[in-house]
């Protein structure tokens, strides 16, 4: 009896449960705000959109910090994505501040009155990938994981510990990974980073204590906490990722060229450690508008629905995406 009863213990903690913690309707898009929990712990919370007839493939997208691209994501291609039967789950960043002015564009308003937070740490945004992808994989669906600035280091680390942990490793569901002006820095075999190509340890710490102070509820995550944390992470990235991805994931980096945050070039440098991958320059991202072009808001969904029908082969590649009227 007793063996039974441990039996099915067992099995419970194998499951991954996604609970619908309220529908909501904002910006013209209907949802469920649904909190993901892993057997570990782990969790993630977003919205997640369902299509009038689902085509069986979903459509997950992490922001970069500290999230409010979620807003543009949602703004400019959720309803085209819906529109092609795919289902949607927008992430939202576990352990950020509600008190901001424009918190609600982190998380959501209803969310917020909830409570005073999304509840965690901000160092479980390393993982937060790795929950989403899990839970949809559990489900046997198709994926597309699309991943904003610094969510590309979160989803990279998330690859390396879905193939470290998991015998049957739920990343073989992504079928596409689009890095969106990702920025995944290197560490040299010294353990720093390249000053001359990327940004200094200086500058990452700087960057760390910036994010920690203004966004984290947790005053234990502390910005040497984060630091620590995003130098081991990179480190782990520049090391294992090349092994650690599936050969079946096709992975696509766009960047525009007038991007002043993160250099195409790294995403080049990325995309050469990897089993197959390409990279699209976008020359047609404004220079000199108030679009911010890292944050893609001058983006179709037309061109958003295009990359995803794109394939890619063994051969690393760099394209040019001009205007019509350029070479």
């Amino acid at each position: 009896m007793s063996e039974k009863i441990q039996f099915n213990e067992s099995e419970s903690r194998n499951v991954i449960k996604a609970d619908t913690m309220f529908e909501f309707e904002e910006r013209g898009l209907k949802g469920d705000w649904q909190k993901i929990t892993m057997p570990d712990g782990k969790s993630v919370e977003g919205a997640y959109y369902q299509p009038v007839k689902s085509n069986g493939e979903v459509v997950i997208f992490h922001p970069g910090m500290p999230g409010g691209g979620i807003e543009i994501f949602e703004d400019k291609f959720v309803s085209s994505l819906l529109s092609q039967g795919y289902e949607v789950f927008a992430a939202r960043h576990n352990g950020l501040k509600n008190q901001e002015d424009n918190a609600d564009l982190f998380h959501n308003e209803k969310r917020i009155n909830q409570d005073q937070g999304i509840s965690g740490s901000t160092l479980t945004l390393f993982t937060e990938p790795r929950v989403s992808i899990s839970y949809f994989a559990q489900q046997e669906k198709p994926i597309t994981l699309i991943t904003h600035s610094f969510s590309g280091i979160a989803a990279a680390n998330s690859f390396i510990e879905m193939a470290e942990q998991s015998e049957d490793n739920p990343a073989k569901f992504v079928k596409k990974w689009i890095l969106a002006s990702a920025s995944i820095w290197e560490m040299g075999d010294d353990g720093m980073l390249d000053p001359d190509r990327w940004l200094s340890l200086d500058d990452l710490q700087k960057y760390c204590e910036y994010f920690a102070t203004k966004y984290s509820i947790s005053e234990s995550d502390g910005a040497n906490k984060l630091f620590e944390k995003l130098k081991t992470v990179l480190g782990r990235i520049t090391s294992n990722i090349g092994k650690s991805m599936p050969e079946t994931t096709e992975v696509i980096g766009i960047y525009p060229s007038s991007d002043k945050l993160v250099d195409p070039q790294i995403g080049i440098s990325f995309i050469n450690k990897l089993p197959r991958g390409i990279i699209l320059r976008d020359n047609y991202a404004p220079t000199d508008s108030e679009e911010d072009p890292h944050d893609f808001e001058h983006a179709k969904a037309s061109d958003l629905l295009r990359i995803m029908q794109m394939h890619t082969s063994k051969v690393k590649h760099t394209f040019n995406i001009n205007k019509k009227n350029e070479k």
